[in-house]
């Protein structure tokens, strides 16, 4: 379990959420592609959500409103190379008041990715599983970690934390 799971990261070491191993294969479920560079600054948008059956907007437990996030960081580290000679690209995208974080996380020499929203802060109950894209694909300027890129990930149905109201059709589409 995991106290506070912002400060874990989803990766060959992380630790572990509920009594699922994160590892190198989990959840990688979105395909990874090379192409252009993005046509807009850094950004993450949401849309196509659902709350109780009725469009609405997911924040504050999920990222998304009608505002940009208000921070992104690139989070390789040195763990992470066992994923592969160029590593692990790691993108967090984090917002103020939410209780998940979204990460992506790209593994570079395998050519596969996922992206999840994790439990975060007091917020989230101390055994929150993270929820992963089921299907999606993250298109990259060249496959290092420095790339910059476009991803576009489809969310299965979960609960929100503070109400336990269910989220449908969840996409979020982020430019890095």
């Amino acid at each position: 379990m995991v106290d506070d799971a912002a400060d874990c990261p989803i990766g060959p070491l992380g630790e572990r959420w509920g009594g699922e191993r994160w590892d190198a294969e989990r959840a990688m479920t979105l395909t990874v592609a090379q192409g252009p560079p993005p046509d807009a600054a850094p950004t993450l948008a949401c849309a196509g959500c659902q709350v109780d059956g009725a469009d609405a907007p997911c924040f504050p437990d999920v990222l998304c409103d009608v505002d940009r996030p208000e921070s992104l960081a690139r989070r390789p580290t040195e763990d992470d190379a066992a994923w592969g000679p160029d590593g692990l690209l790691r993108l967090a995208f984090d917002r103020e008041g939410a209780a998940r974080l979204l990460v992506v996380e790209v593994d570079l020499a395998g050519g596969t990715a996922r992206g999840c929203l994790v439990p975060r802060g007091a917020g989230a109950p101390a055994d929150a599983e993270p929820v992963c894209a089921t299907e999606g694909t993250v298109r990259l300027t060249e496959l290092t970690l420095d790339a910059q890129g476009e991803a576009d990930l489809v969310f299965p149905a979960f609960e929100r934390f503070e109400d336990g109201v269910q989220v449908d059709g969840l996409t979020i589409h982020l430019a890095f």
